[in-house]
């Protein structure tokens, strides 16, 4: 076995990751689904286990006096009622963005050359976990799924929990020493090599494709010992079949 299929299997064992799986064998990521299909799909199978008692139903966070947060395009924040977590609710339709197997090309205004960039469509809750579960393993953080919360268009908002750090913003100075740290090198600006032009993502490891986007101070937070949490940061898996995308023949 090798630490690609390791690496896959030890994630699969995850209780975020065991989801994803289900959610995308429930045919949600068909090749025959259009992305609106494969939403409604994954939706319904939650709200299924929800119906069954395998998912908790919670109610919204909003209008309720511990909600800490409601900004940006993809949750609202509140304190868990014991003061220790960090309930986050997915604002509808917003659990982020997710790259693509797909490349759109655009010309490069300075360099008047034609470079690759990734295609971003909204994510499905398949790929929000499995983005979860992997920043949880390449920092080594305890975010949880807690249930979901049914909306009257028949759409879900997603609950999850992540520990209450008490810190501050670092410096990016300090975020670029944390992610050396843990292996990442930034990504360049874009060169005559399309595998390293991601565009999306800011840092990249590249013995085992691990892109990460979204790695600034504000998505940060140092405690009094000077340690750093990424709280939220968007990783991805960035695969040899899309890194093949990226040889596409240039456009004429």
């Amino acid at each position: 076995m090798n630490e690609d299929t390791e690496d896959h299997d030890r994630r699969s064992q995850t209780a975020l990751g065991r989801l994803a799986a289900e959610l995308r064998g429930r045919g949600g990521t068909a090749p025959s689904r259009t992305p609106e299909e494969a939403w409604q799909c994954e939706v319904r199978e939650l709200l299924r286990r929800a119906e069954a008692g395998a998912l908790e139903t919670y109610p919204g966070p909003w209008g309720r006096p511990t909600v800490l947060h409601e900004s940006g395009a993809e949750h609202a924040v509140a304190l868990a009622d014991d003061g220790n977590r960090v309930l986050k609710f997915t604002i509808p339709c917003g659990l982020g963005l997710a790259h693509r197997l797909a490349v759109q090309w655009i010309l490069d205004k300075l360099t008047q050359r034609w470079r690759p960039v990734l295609r971003l469509e909204r994510a499905l809750p398949s790929e929000y976990l499995d983005r979860l579960d992997l920043a949880n393993r390449l920092f080594d953080d305890d975010v949880r799924l807690e249930g979901i919360v049914p909306l009257p268009d028949g759409d879900v908002s997603l609950v999850t929990s992540q520990q209450f750090i008490y810190g501050t913003t670092p410096t990016r100075p300090e975020v670029e020493a944390y992610m050396r740290s843990l292996g990442f090198a930034p990504v360049p600006e874009p060169t005559d090599d399309p595998r390293i032009d991601l565009h999306f993502f800011n840092w990249y490891r590249e013995p085992d494709g691990v892109a990460v986007a979204d790695a600034k101070p504000v998505n940060f937070l140092k405690d009094a010992s000077g340690d750093l949490y990424a709280i939220d940061v968007i990783p991805a898996i960035v695969n040899e079949p899309l890194l093949l995308h990226f040889h596409e023949p240039q456009p004429n």
